[in-house]
């Protein structure tokens, strides 16, 4: 006999970031683009998962958090997967 839990389940989404340069000089933009979006239960059970591509010709100037907290691989070239 199967019972199915009638209690409300809880969800988080958990994104990273990273911080990218783009130009010089005086047309310097800097901004945080996020790298990784998941969706996970209260038991901390993966529900999804995705990678997402760093922006063409920018450059990486911190990714720290997201390859020592989030243990991402640091390649922000690589997209979904």
């Amino acid at each position: 006999d199967a019972t199915v839990s009638q209690a409300t389940r809880s969800f988080a989404i958990d994104c990273e970031f990273i911080k990218v340069r783009q130009g010089k000089g005086e047309t310097l933009q800097t901004w945080e683009v996020t790298v990784s979006v998941g969706v996970v239960s209260e038991e901390l059970e993966t529900i999804l998962y995705a990678r997402v591509q760093a922006p063409p010709r920018t450059q990486v100037f911190d990714d720290a958090f997201a390859r020592t907290q989030g243990k991402l691989e640091p390649d922000w070239t690589l997209g979904v997967r």
